[in-house]
């Protein structure tokens, strides 16, 4: 189950919900796409040869402080680029801080697992 953070008090749910320990609440996923300043080559994340020509759009998954940031090509190849070859695309916000819409958080209150079991029948 999934709520907005606005719909949670303390943890707990509404009146009658039963109590549950909010823990941490992480930062929305937050992509943004990216344009290469310059052709440059690279191995993908399955250790393939990824050319990136000068013009063509990166979609940035992770920004490593080191300068190393994890890119999406086009054809959904994952791949560590430097962020020196990249800038920001028009339209794309900067300003965000990693989070969507700037106020917008969500938070995990139950774990679902799911498994299948298999029924045996002996004759």
């Amino acid at each position: 189950m999934i709520l907005m953070s606005e719909d949670v008090e303390d943890g707990r749910g509404g009146e009658d919900a039963p109590r549950h320990q909010a823990g941490n609440v992480t930062n929305p996923f937050v992509i943004q796409t990216y344009r290469c300043v310059a052709p440059y080559e690279t191995n993908d994340t399955k250790n393939r040869l990824l050319k990136v020509a000068a013009d063509e759009k990166l979609d940035v998954l992770i920004k490593d402080p080191a300068g190393w940031w994890l890119v999406e090509s086009e054809d959904k190849r994952l791949a560590w680029f430097p962020a020196p070859y990249l800038e920001l695309s028009e339209g794309e916000d900067e300003d965000n801080d990693g989070f969507l819409g700037g106020e917008i958080f969500f938070l995990v209150v139950e774990v679902h697992l799911s498994f299948m079991v298999k029924n045996y029948h002996r004759a």
